[in-house]
């Protein structure tokens, strides 16, 4: 997560510049390669992050999303992505370059698409503690996770119900 919008999740912003969104993009991406990105890429990194953010939630209350918030995710979708490349005598992959943040927002864009729309899609959550709005693709067997992570907001979570049950 990269922060967002809302009083909780802006608590934890990182992209606050377009330097941070070129660290970001390198460090979600797995690239040794950073892109150059400028201003008008920052907003429009953050208005994707939002519109793919509200139309997850939206999603995991059973709630219509927003014309406005898939309009934008399939506008950003619709650039032309990057390209991957397999490097020679190998299993793994790169990116071709140059990277340009236009791209790198798109293969973000179609991979919500894709995680929206594919196997997994009712399987995506928000986490169940009131104090967190992280998301997460509940992979555990019987589909049944409730928090981010169990180390984090299920231990306060379970913590907070014991000492509640522990009160006369």
């Amino acid at each position: 997560m990269t922060g967002g919008l809302t009083p909780t999740r802006s608590a934890f912003e990182q992209l606050h510049s377009p330097s941070d969104l070129d660290n970001w993009l390198a460090t979600t991406l797995h690239c040794d390669q950073r892109t150059k990105a400028k201003p008008q890429d920052l907003v429009q990194a953050i208005e994707l992050r939002e519109a793919i953010f509200l139309t997850i939630r939206a999603n995991t209350l059973g709630e219509r999303p927003s014309a406005q918030h898939v309009d934008m995710i399939n506008s950003v979708a619709d650039r032309m992505p990057l390209t991957p490349v397999l490097r020679k005598y190998s299993t793994t992959r790169r990116w071709q370059r140059p990277m340009r943040p236009e791209a790198a927002l798109a293969t973000i864009a179609r991979d919500a698409i894709d995680l929206l729309t594919g196997p997994t899609a009712s399987r995506v959550r928000e986490c169940a503690n009131s104090n967190c709005e992280l998301v997460f693709v509940d992979s555990s067997p019987p589909g049944v996770r409730r928090w981010c992570a169990m180390k984090r907001c299920g231990n306060r979570s379970k913590t907070k119900a014991y000492r509640a049950r522990q009160r006369p």
